[in-house]
């Protein structure tokens, strides 16, 4: 029998590694999570800014036609706040498609992509951990056939190298 310390020291390693990517995959799971989720708010607010800006904008055709009547039935103050209005909320739209839902795609993506890049670090340790224990079953010496030793050319603790003849049976 070789000494399998080495090839048990490399499947641990290899073992050790795969559970950590593993981690990072359940990691990637809860940040995926999360960016749905805010892609879900940002999403929501885009719909909150789009009713405001219809409401802003109705209000700023409503007061230009009040204002436009030869009575002049608002002032132009309130004209000047319902069109400020009307600007802030497209502003706004503009702003929460681009920032929050685009961004929340954005980091969806990263992620998808960053989880792909982990299960194929996982199946590479996987296909690595295939060698160490090959390797490990190679350190059980068996004969050929069965008998005994008649003559032997190494000690205990000596090192041997792959075809080299070491007893005879």
């Amino acid at each position: 029998e070789l000494d399998p310390t080495d090839q048990l020291l490399k499947i641990e390693q290899l073992q050790a590694q795969i559970r950590t990517a593993e981690r990072q995959l359940s990691e990637n799971d809860a940040q995926q999570a999360l960016a749905h989720a805010q892609h879900a708010t940002a999403t929501a607010q885009v719909s909150q800014s789009e009713a405001q800006l219809l409401r802003a904008k109705r209000e700023a055709e409503r007061m230009n036609q009040l204002y436009g009547n030869e009575r002049r039935l608002v002032s132009k103050a309130q004209v000047d706040t319902a069109n400020t209005e009307y600007a802030s909320a497209s502003a706004e739209l503009r702003a929460r498609r681009d920032g929050g839902v685009r961004t929340a795609e954005a980091q969806i993506a990263a992620s998808q992509s960053a989880r792909g890049v982990i299960e194929s670090r996982i199946e590479d340790l996987k296909v690595q951990l295939k060698d160490p224990r090959q390797q490990l079953a190679y350190t059980k010496i068996t004969a050929p056939v069965s008998g005994r030793i008649g003559g032997r050319s190494v000690e205990v603790g000596a090192r041997l190298q792959a075809g080299q003849q070491f007893a005879a049976i």
